[in-house]
Order: structure tokens, then C-alpha cells, then sequence
């Protein structure tokens, strides 16, 4: 048995400012050993200071889906919706155990793919931070943290990562899209990639691919810290282990014909999901590999968001 002396020896390293934690499968990990020694990497600015909360707050130190979980989160799609392509979001496969929030992607019986999915009860709206540390999967399948809106037209994705890709599966995908619903358009989008070093790796855009990623570590691999600064309707910055990776505002990318942006609160999701694009391309998992406990669950450890007040 590992002593807790050694434990918090072991975590401090292995945990520091800016590093990953690799290894074949999470373990349990003690109450002290949270967020807290990790410090807030964006300022509040002003005169205002962070305060968490614990509405959107989860370390995961429990088992199962007591009240503790159910009191902040929704094991489901607010709208019982069953997901893009071949998903199946299924309150089923997701869980806490052993210190984490587990997502799962594995085969249903009429071929689709049940995808974990979790959403919070209530939405956070701007200033504010939310954080995850997270160990994406080896599947086929999206591994997400994100955030949208209540009627499903502003979209921010902190982290969209594949994490089969043998180069992909290193970038800090970020995104925002802002939707019209009816008729169904994408008024406005901007996708970027970034690897663990804080350079850049792709636009989503062009699909031009930046560097070959020799010596960036596969995010499946390891946990890593992923953060958005939420600072106001249109300004928005985008942390990699606290590390400062994308500033997305009206200066660069972002934009909207509805001179709207992202003006009203968003629920936070962490799930799995299968995408048309990649469906349309034969880029599917396979029964073995959603099978395999080893590449087909996400893990996360926690969650924390902050407001600015």
C-alpha cells in the first residue's frame, strides 16, 4: 500500500503547473490533492477576486451517482435528444468510481454507439473560469468538455479531441459555433488546435496542419488541464495546463451576423460523441475497440468553475 506521505509526493510531481499524468489507469486520489494546488491561471481583472462554485464544481471523491452527483448534473440530454451520427447518449454508461467521472463509448445492439454524456443542472454565465483535468480515450470518438447554451445556438468547446489520432490526438482542439436553429445554419465558426507546449497545431478552417507533433504527448495518455476564460460576450481565453494557448475575440475570429455573440448563460457537458463527418468517412470505432476497457472510457477527475465577483 502506498502511504499518503508518498502519495503526496508522488501526485506533486506528477501533477505539477504544465504536465500531463501518464499512466495505464487512474487511481483513487485524495481529498487534498484537488484543484487547490493548481491556481486560477487567468486573472479576474478589476477589483474582483474568484469564488467557486460548487454548483459546477465536482471533484468526483465518491462513488456512484448519489445526490452529491445528482444535485449537480444530468446523466442525460436535457432534451432527451440521442446525439449526432451514431451516438446514443445513454445515462448508462457513465459513472463515478474510484475518484473520477467516467464516460464510456461502447456498441448498442441496432449498431449505433452509447455515449456517455453528462450536462449540469444549471448554466454559468460570463465572467468566469471552468477547468477540467481530463484523460481523453483512445476511441474514434470525441472526447469533449464544453459549453452551450440553453436553446442550443451558442457553442464553446474547450476540448474536442480524437484520441486515436496519431496527430490529432495531441492537439487542444477549441471551437465556437453560433447556430440558427430554424432553419438549420451555422452562421459563424472557428476551430484551432494547440499542442501541450501551447504552440499551434491546426485550423480548423483550412485544415492546414501546423508542425508533426514529434515529442508532443498523445493526450490519451496522460491527464491534462483544459480552461476557458469566459471574460464577456465576445472575448474568450483558451488555457492548456494553464498555460495561455488562444485568445478568441471580435479582433480575430470570432464573429456573428447577429451582432449577438455569446450573450446568454451555457450548461457545461462532458461526453463522448460519434460525428457525421467522421461516419461519412468510414472513421468509426469497431466492436473490439468499444470493447476495450483500456482505450474506450474517459476519465475525469474533476471540475472546478470560478465567477468572477
Amino acid at each position: 500500500m502506498v502511504n499518503r506521505r508518498d502519495l503526496i509526493k508522488w501526485s506533486a510531481v506528477a501533477l505539477g503547473a504544465g504536465a500531463g499524468l501518464a499512466g495505464p489507469a487512474p487511481a483513487a486520489h485524495a481529498a487534498d490533492l484537488e484543484w487547490e494546488q493548481y491556481p486560477v491561471p487567468a486573472a479576474p481583472g478589476g477589483n474582483r477576486s474568484w469564488q467557486l462554485l460548487p454548483s459546477h464544481s465536482d471533484d468526483f471523491n465518491y462513488t456512484g451517482k448519489p445526490q452529491t452527483f445528482r444535485g449537480r448534473w444530468l446523466d442525460q440530454h436535457k432534451d432527451d435528444w440521442s446525439g449526432p451520427a451514431n451516438s446514443l447518449y445513454s445515462a448508462r454508461h457513465s459513472w463515478v468510481a474510484d475518484g473520477n467521472l467516467i464516460v464510456e463509448g461502447r456498441r448498442a445492439p441496432d449498431g449505433r454507439v452509447y455515449c456517455g454524456y453528462v450536462t449540469s443542472r444549471t448554466p454559468v454565465e460570463y465572467p468566469l473560469y471552468t477547468e477540467v483535468l481530463m484523460r481523453v480515450s483512445g476511441l474514434k470518438l470525441s472526447s469533449n468538455f464544453w459549453l452551450l447554451s440553453r436553446d442550443d445556438v451558442n457553442e464553446i468547446d474547450v476540448i474536442e479531441c480524437y484520441g486515436n489520432e496519431s496527430l490529432h490526438g495531441k492537439h487542444m482542439n477549441t471551437a465556437y459555433h453560433i447556430f440558427q436553429r430554424n432553419p438549420f445554419t451555422e452562421l459563424a465558426r472557428s476551430q484551432k488546435g494547440y499542442f501541450a507546449d501551447g504552440s499551434y497545431g491546426y485550423n480548423g478552417e483550412t485544415g492546414q496542419v501546423f508542425g508533426d507533433g514529434a515529442g508532443q504527448p498523445l493526450l490519451r495518455n496522460g491527464f491534462h488541464r483544459y480552461g476557458v476564460h469566459w471574460i464577456s460576450a465576445t472575448e474568450f481565453d483558451f488555457y492548456f495546463n494553464g498555460r495561455l494557448v488562444r485568445r478568441l475575440n471580435r479582433s480575430n475570429d470570432l464573429r456573428d451576423p447577429r451582432s449577438r455573440f455569446f450573450d446568454q448563460p451555457m450548461h457545461l457537458i462532458l461526453n463522448t460523441e460519434s460525428h457525421q463527418w467522421r461516419v461519412d468517412r468510414g472513421i468509426e470505432p469497431t466492436d473490439a475497440e468499444l470493447a476495450d476497457p483500456s482505450i474506450n472510457n474517459i476519465y475525469y477527475r474533476w471540475v472546478r468553475t470560478y465567477q468572477a465577483v
